[in-house]
Formats: structure tokens, sequence, C-alpha cells
């Protein structure tokens, strides 16, 4: 790509050459060639080396059941995974959704009411931008109004559970003031990344963890999604 490279000659028909990360953080295709040093020499002819996109992954989305509403209005849905980028496109049984980049591993989509017309079972797949490649499917069920009622009030008939955990950096140091959030429950980490969290209803649940409140003016945190499983009146650990 019109840069010189370090490399080694193995042979009259063989060179290795040295290529940083940095060179592979776009994607695209790159000319390539060899120049050989005079007298005589010159520039060889180019041949093409293609850098693509990491496959997207696709882990989970909240909500993953949805009532079909008499009234209805648009939805906001999140999708978990990771490999994702600005300019990932979420699609719904392969229509293109309007997706908003939060991170590497969190992309928001808006659902219209035009995208879920009937009951059943829609594809959710994450497209990564050009040169494209797709994740593997996830499900969004729609079901009837009484049955997301039933389901409802089954989550809610259980007892609730406790959730304590510990938030380290890739340093292993903990991180002090992130927030965990479960539907309207928050706290934040102490100063050694301890938290715990009180009557958290039982059953799966879609944990939030948002870096961006963390007490530390040299590093930014990313929001990091998880599903956890809360049992019922025990305290669970993450």
């Amino acid at each position: 790509n019109k840069r010189d490279v370090e490399a080694n000659f193995s042979s009259n028909e063989k060179l290795q050459a040295k290529i940083t990360q940095q060179d592979l953080s776009s994607p695209g295709e790159v000319p390539v060639t060899v120049t050989n040093p005079p007298p005589g020499g010159g520039i060889s002819n180019a041949l093409t080396f293609k850098i693509y996109n990491p496959a997207p992954v696709l882990d989970s989305i909240l909500p993953d059941t949805i009532p079909l509403a008499l009234e209805p209005k648009p939805l906001t849905l999140r999708v978990n995974g990771r490999n994702f980028f600005n300019g990932s496109t979420v699609t719904l049984n392969g229509a293109n959704l309007r997706t908003r980049f939060i991170s590497s591993i969190l992309l928001e989509a808006e659902i219209n009411p035009s995208d879920i017309k009937t009951l059943g079972r829609y594809t959710v797949t994450v497209i990564n931008p050009s040169p494209a490649f797709a994740s593997g499917p996830v499900y969004l069920d729609v079901v009837n109004e009484a049955s997301a009622k039933q389901m409802a009030q089954k989550a809610a008939d259980g007892p609730p559970g406790s959730l304590k955990g510990r938030i380290l950096d890739t340093y292993k140091k903990p991180v002090a003031g992130a927030t965990i959030k479960i539907k309207n429950i928050a706290f934040q980490t102490d100063s050694n990344g301890n938290f715990i969290m009180n009557s958290v209803p039982s059953g799966k649940q879609h944990l939030m963890i948002h870096g961006e409140t963390a007490r530390d003016a040299e590093s930014r945190y990313p929001t990091i999604p998880l599903t956890i499983n809360i049992e019922p009146g025990k305290i669970n650990e993450m």
C-alpha cells in the first residue's frame, strides 16, 4: 500500500514481510509489490492482499419476547455480542433496521410497528460493513398480550435474589464508580470494585455495566451488557 515494510529474504522465490496490527485496522484491498535494489531491479507487478472485518458474534437480545400490541409503537432492541463496528447493521427477518452503534459489544436497533405484524418467531442477525460477514441468528418471539402478561406474572411471583460481584479492568485492577443496572435497580462499585444488589427479580435478567461513570480520569470504560440468571432467595455471584 505504498509503504515500505521490513522483509526477510528466504530464497529467490520467497520473502517474509512483517506487518503490524495497525496495518490490519481497516478493511479493504491492499496492493502488495516487491522492489529489488539497483543496479537493475525495479518494482514488481502488484498482487492484492484482502483485509476483512471479523464476523460479528451475536449473544443475546433485549427484549427477546414482546407482545403483539393492539396500539403498536416503536421499540428499541438491544443487541449484545462482539466484533461490532460503526456501520454494523441489525436485521429482522432479513430486513435492515435503523441501527445505532454503542460499542464493539452493543448495538441498538429501532423496530417500527410495520416491521412486526403477526405472531411468531423473528430472526435477528448482525451484518458488519463491507467486506460483509453476518452473525448467526438469535430469535425475537412475538406473542399475544395474554401470554406476555402470564410470563411477566410468573417472573414476578418468584422471590427475589441478590447479586454481588467485583468489576476489574484488563490489568486486574478494581474499577471504582462503575454503575451496575438491572431494570430500575442500580448500584455503583466501591473503591475495591465490589458491589451487591438486593431485591433483584429472579430468573433471567439483562444486566448493564456502565463504565462511563467510573472514577478514573485516565481511562475510558465501555458499556457492557450481560445476561445472568438470578436464583431466588440466594446471593448470586457474578
